[in-house]
């Protein structure tokens, strides 16, 4: 092959580029080029670092260089601004050496003038939809990158009707060229017709990827076992295997932002080299900088969400490695081609599992890849979502139409994803109901734009560009809308990232530290009403490690069949692309054959259940590979008939896997009978009873309400559209959060089967795993688990007595004396150490709180009660009669009053905290000097302040930031020297 056989297809310019910049052309090249320049719709499917980009773009950019039209001729959509930044680079670099500018628009970088835009599909919106449009009409080429994404998420159903009315604007439809590495062939028709493709063009590679196999099934209890698997796979010697080279510079992928920040940290401490942290709430600055840094070899790695795992590009990346199960065979497949991806490399990735579950899991993914098994998506067919933005933003638009509601209709009706013609209609007659649509007096349909901008408007107060500048970020995109925190470095005034309200409500307080895109962040100020949080850099290691609230990952069916599948299992771990360097992972994984034989026979006779205690309480685990969306509709409908049945206090906690689901209680447990006596209320359609017990399980209600938020957001819910939409969402099965049909499927079987059971024993391994702690929550328990050690080594050096604040000040928590005290507490009752009383100043912290009713604002401010407690290692001292705290006594004042008499309320209830305060610590006192036992936490009081506020007016919000602004009265309570 040679560039020769393409030079009728290419541009002089062009093909002399190519042939000075590349050897040969690729198969995928040498194939799509002709059909690219003549003008074919087609779809170029080829494994990473096959040149697509340049397939599509070569013929492309010489057909621009042929025209003399002016303006942009191609725009190029791609779904990360990731992805994007790296497609521009690359455009850039053939664009100068060609005569062709090349811009971009995403949310963070704008450069309009060129004859190609790379761009994202909200900004795409953007264009089609605002001032800029008349750019767009000399459109000639569209190309959408990771073209299969669009068929799984309200993103791409929403791209494909923005696209209707981009075409609304040109003379003539253009020619579209879709990219993917991967389509499985149940989901090809979906994205040939939204591409309108003429043509398939696809290359395989004949050679998989390796999978070095590992293990940190004791990370729970040692977070080092992690950094030594991780070093393990960085230091291995490939060759002993046929490959070549080392796995690092290396992309270590977490399936969450908590987790990937944490990583760095342990990474940092336990290996040699530096990290860098990218998710989507790290700024663009920072996401850069850690790109540049790893490209210049200034990294030992990246650790990464999703964020990177598709279509970017790093020349040095040598390995990956992927912790935990990605949940899916194309989530892998597109992580694995991060490195190693040119022509004749193999790609390796290590792959560790945290858990028995995770490991089985994992196993299975692999299997499926290597077997190149067609495993598909939930498709995002018929968005609400996307319905509800295109239309609003279709009658904000400069369109001659833009008051037609018929043609407004037809257009969205185009889409290839919107196949119930009928639903756009109602989605529009709904938000006509919503008063969010109007007709004017010439009969013409507009927005509301008093009502649209009271969705995004906190306070009447507020200037009105910063309401029109919060609603227009969110206007244009079905990304769910998430007010958050910015984090602002103030030596140098530049924004790092974003927190999750809920965090900074929670967890962090001025002084305290936390961790955001790998740095250690002291925290200056936080203002609650600008959503600021003013911090420094600081040297320390201890810190808190944000959380965010996000859906979890969907676990499918086809996945968990093949978690039960022994002979799949064996065959897969035998396979030669596996690479396993652990001499336990052996054992591991007989251990999980042996289990799944039992399961697989008991399958066979019925519905294997296993009762057992553990540390959680009592549960019930069911066995059945119906993936967590189909457990966990049946466990949802069997916790409602316990409720029925024996009512409400026996509804159990849930735990759900792909291949089970387990109802635990912590206190009076069924007997086997109870079970089998819910088990005869199980009826033909369980819809009800799921339906009522979904608000009981936040995690299912936060994912479900979370893709009605894409639709709007705001202050003021949308009635009528959110009852259209959860009527959709039901009938879409739930978007496979809640899979009906292999829920049913379960519980039909439960009903009319055999239940089988089967000994603790016979399953203990995987259980093990299922009943593991969620990985989100593994960090933040290893963390405080090294405090504890922390804590110990202290006691040992320094050999006497120290206070609370003394550890404080040694550990790095002075300002987080509760987290301290719960570790202090918690290797009191562990017998490591023991606690000695003096009267000198008591340090533990009571909790007040300030809660303004209607508006959901809680403040918390430490009360410092007198005398002090002493720790030293050994047994001994005051006991604590009660291993398990007490709920402490609660001081409830509720002032109904005007929030104009906001700062006499403020300094009464100041008083009232010190003398209710003082009455209860003496009581404590007294107590204490009887018997010498005591309970720390059992009177410790807790203090409510409910301040009940009038209906809303104009006035509230400001006041409330008056009541805010006098929290220097707090400073107050603080120590009672005269104790």
């Amino acid at each position: 092959m040679s560039w020769v056989e393409l030079k009728d297809y290419l541009h002089l310019k062009v093909y002399e580029y190519a042939a000075n910049r590349w050897k040969a052309p690729t198969e995928i090249q040498l194939k799509a080029i002709p059909s690219v320049y003549l003008g074919k719709n087609v779809i170029i499917s080829a494994p990473t670092g096959m040149g697509k980009t340049e397939a599509a773009m070569l013929p492309i950019l010489s057909r621009i260089l042929e025209s003399d039209t002016p303006g942009v001729q191609a725009v190029y959509i791609a779904p990360l601004r990731a992805l994007v930044n790296n497609i521009f680079e690359r455009l850039t670099d053939i664009g100068k050496s060609i005569g062709i500018n090349v811009g971009i628009r995403t949310g963070e970088r704008k450069k309009l003038r060129g004859k190609v835009i790379v761009t994202t599909p909200e900004s795409l919106s953007i264009l089609v939809f605002g001032k800029s449009s008349d750019l767009l009409r000399n459109v000639r080429y569209i190309i959408v990158d990771e073209v299969h994404n669009n068929i799984y998420s309200d993103r791409g159903v929403y791209l494909s009707i923005v696209l209707e009315f981009l075409y609304e604007l040109l003379d003539e439809k253009p020619q579209v060229v879709g990219l993917s590495a991967t389509i499985p062939e149940s989901d090809r028709r979906y994205v040939i017709d939204f591409i309108g493709a003429e043509e398939f063009i696809e290359v395989k590679t004949g050679k998989h990827p390796h999978f070095i196999l590992s293990e940190s099934l004791d990370f729970q209890n040692d977070e080092k076992a992690l950094c030594e698997s991780i070093a393990e796979i960085f230091s291995l010697d490939l060759e002993k295997y046929g490959l070549s080279g080392k796995l690092f510079p290396a992309i270590i992928f977490a399936n969450s932002r908590r987790f990937t920040e944490y990583l760095a940290t342990l990474l940092a401490m336990c290996i040699e080299g530096k990290f860098g942290v990218i998710h989507s709430d790290v700024k663009k600055r920072f996401r850069e900088q850690y790109i540049n840094k790893f490209e210049d070899g200034e990294l030992t790695g990246i650790v990464a969400t999703s964020a990177l795992g598709e279509g970017v590009d790093f020349t040095v990346a040598k390995g990956v490695v992927q912790i935990a199960s990605p949940g899916h065979p194309v989530y892998l497949r597109q992580r694995v081609g991060r490195a190693r991806h040119k022509p004749g490399e193999i790609p390796i990735a290590g792959v560790i599992s945290l858990s028995s579950l995770d490991l089985l899991e994992n196993i299975a993914i692999i299997g499926l890849l290597l077997s190149e098994v067609d495993v598909g998506f939930i498709k995002a067919i018929n968005s609400i979502s996307a319905i509800a933005k295109t239309i609003l933003n279709a009658l904000s638009s400069g369109f001659s139409f833009s008051s037609d509601k018929d043609k407004i209709i037809e257009i969205v009706c185009r889409s290839s994803l919107i196949t119930n013609k009928d639903l756009p209609r109602e989605v529009f007659e709904a938000l006509e109901r919503d008063e969010v649509i109007v007709r004017d007096t010439e009969g013409r349909y507009k927005i509301n734009r008093r009502k649209w901008i009271g969705l995004y408007r906190r306070s009447r107060e507020e200037k009105l560009g910063d309401v029109l500048a919060r609603a227009m970020r969110h206007f244009y995109t079905v990304i769910p809308f998430q007010s958050k925190y910015e984090v602002v470095i103030v030596e140098k005034w530049i924004k790092i990232g974003n927190l999750d309200p809920e965090f900074v409500s929670t967890r962090i307080r001025p002084l305290m530290t936390f961790q955001l895109a790998g740095r250690n962040l002291r925290v200056i100020k936080i203002d609650h009403f600008n959503m600021k949080v003013y911090v420094e850099e600081i040297e320390k290691s201890e810190k808190t490690v944000p959380f965010w609230l996000s859906p979890p990952i969907v676990r499918i069916k086809e996945v968990a069949e093949k978690m039960l599948d022994k002979k799949f299992l064996m065959e897969t771990y035998s396979r030669k692309e596996l690479i396993h360097i652990r001499p336990q992972l052996e054992e591991y994984f007989n251990n999980l054959i042996g289990e799944i034989s039992i399961i697989e026979e008991a399958l066979k006779r019925g519905i294997p259940v296993v009762a057992c205690e553990n540390d959680e309480g009592f549960s019930i685990t069911v066995f059945y590979p119906a993936g967590e969306g189909g457990n966990r509709y049946a466990a949802y409908a069997i916790s409602r008939y316990f409720q029925d049945v024996f009512g409400p206090w026996r509804q159990p906690d849930l735990k759900i896997s792909p291949i089970s689901f387990t109802l635990i209680w912590k206190m009076n447990p069924p007997t086997a009978k109870d079970f089998l006596k819910v088990l005869e209320r199980i009826s033909e359609d369980n819809r009800d009873a799921v339906d009522s017990v979904i608000g009981d399980y936040g995690r299912v209600e936060a994912t479900l309400n979370q893709i009605l938020d894409g639709i709007a957001m705001g202050a003021y819910r949308l009635e009528n559209l959110d009852d259209l939409a959860w009527k959709w969402i039901v009938e879409e099965n739930y978007r496979g959060v809640l899979d009906r049909e292999a829920g049913e499927e379960l519980l039909s079987q439960i009903k009319t089967g055999k239940i089988v059971w089967i000994s603790e024993d016979d399953v203990s391994f995987i259980l093990s795993g299922i009943l593991r702690i969620p990985e989100e929550k593994m960090g933040y328990k290893a963390y405080r688990e090294a405090l504890k050690r922390r804590i110990i080594e202290i006691l040992q050096l320094e050999e006497k007595p120290l206070s609370l604040t003394e550890l404080a000040s040694l550990t790095g928590y002075k300002r987080s004396q509760a987290v301290l005290y719960e570790m202090v507490y918690s290797l009191i009752n562990e017998g490591k150490i023991r606690v000695l009383y003096s009267p000198e100043g008591f340090e533990l912290p009571a909790k007040v709180q300030i809660i303004i009713r209607g508006y959901g604002k809680t403040k918390q401010f430490p009360v410092y009660l007198p005398g002090k407690l002493l720790f030293e290692l050994g047994e001994g001292g005051a006991k604590l009669d009660n291993p398990v705290a007490i709920e402490p006594d609660l001081i409830e004042l509720i002032i109904k009053a005007d929030i104009k008499n906001a700062e006499s309320i403020a300094t009464h209830t100041v008083d009232y905290i010190r003398r209710e305060t003082r009455r209860i610590l003496k009581e404590l006192m007294d107590e204490m000097k009887k018997d010498g036992s005591i309970d720390p936490f059992k009177n410790i009081p807790t203090v409510k302040v409910i301040v009940e506020i009038p209906p809303p007016k104009a006035y509230i919000r400001k006041e409330i930031r008056r009541l805010e602004d006098i929290k220097g009265s707090w400073k107050e309570i603080k120590k009672y020297e005269e104790y």
